[in-house]
């Protein structure tokens, strides 16, 4: 099975760190309400296991999980957290690699241009491990705030028309903390966020996130759907 470890900013967006999982969808579960998750998988591996299927044009798609929190490599600055990550995943035995951080506004336009150094800087050592990096404008909840029928469904309440421009939103998280906090849905946050995830529609999510979930999307079918099968040209 290909082992991929994804690299967020917390347990939402990776899922738990603590060891990996199991991770697959098929044409039936794309159209069923996914059962309870014992422990988070995360809306980033959500995202990249629906984009796989899609793009590799699979009736079922799985791969390995493994997560690692971007605030605890032991490396300063993000081309060096980014460079520390690759060397991790290879020490490791992952096959591929996905890092998605917070934009967190205009100040950090250079954000995506210092990963991008750090991987360039593991590739000159060597450390050559197949990597997407992804920049969520401004935070990865904006690709949560995407489709109002997804949120509805995992709500289980009436959703009024979203902004259709969430990477224009400051602040996304402050954005869904208020759609979902009056309602009761008994699930744990994480579990409410990943149901959002996996009943969002791609190609809206591609339409209203354009700068980035699309750049992230492309990336991690070049780095990661070789593993599984040839893309399609």
């Amino acid at each position: 099975m290909v082992r991929i470890m994804f690299v967020g900013e917390g347990v939402t967006d990776v899922g738990d760190v603590r060891c990996p999982s199991t991770m697959a969808v098929s044409d039936r579960e794309q159209h069923e309400s996914a059962p309870p998750q014992q422990s988070p998988r995360g809306v980033i591996p959500i995202l990249v296991l629906r984009s796989l299927k899609q793009g590799c044009k699979q009736s079922t798609l799985s791969f390995e999980r493994h997560a690692r929190h971007f605030a605890r490599l032991h490396a300063r600055g993000f081309a060096r957290k980014v460079k520390a990550a690759m060397v991790d995943a290879r020490r490791q035995g992952v096959q591929a690699l996905a890092i998605v951080v917070d934009r967190g506004g205009q100040k950090n336009a250079n954000r995506l241009q210092e990963m991008e150094l750090g991987r360039q800087q593991a590739n000159a050592d060597n450390v050559t491990i197949p990597t997407a990096l992804g920049l969520a404008i401004e935070e990865l909840e904006a690709w949560l705030l995407c489709d109002e029928k997804a949120i509805a469904a995992a709500l289980g309440v009436t959703v009024a028309a979203l902004n259709p421009n969430p990477e224009r939103l400051k602040s996304p998280k402050s954005e869904l903390t208020r759609l979902c906090a009056p309602v009761k849905t008994g699930l744990a946050e994480w579990d409410l966020l990943e149901s959002i995830a996996a009943k969002t529609s791609l190609d809206l999510l591609a339409k209203r996130c354009p700068r980035g979930f699309v750049p992230f999307r492309d990336e991690a079918l070049d780095a990661v759907a070789p593993l599984f099968v040839e893309r399609p040209s």
